[in-house]
């Protein structure tokens, strides 16, 4: 698939880098960027660039037809190491937060 990212965020997109890709009545489905656009595109009546980026989702399932509507999230960070909690597990019984 393609989606367009504006130029402010395009330094922190490179190929390889994961993605979550998000389509309604599909379990959330695991990706990567394949290509990055080198030059960009400007959408007519805007001022602001973006630049064309395929992400690659090999276990796509059948029921993700052509056409569609999907929401991606490119991982810009990753951290290793680190404990995360629910909420509910650090609030305190009488002050709930």
């Amino acid at each position: 698939m393609t989606l367009q990212v504006p130029a402010a965020n395009l330094a922190s997109v490179a190929v390889g880098q994961s993605a979550h890709v998000t389509v309604t009545g599909v379990p959330v489905m695991d990706g990567s960027v394949s290509q990055v656009a080198l030059l960009p595109t400007t959408a007519s009546g805007s001022s602001t660039s973006t630049y064309a980026v395929d992400v690659l989702v090999p276990a796509a399932p059948d029921a993700v037809g052509t056409g569609g509507k999907a929401s991606v999230a490119i991982v810009t960070t990753k951290v290793d190491g680190v404990l995360t909690l629910s909420l509910i597990h650090i609030s305190e019984p009488t002050r709930p937060y």
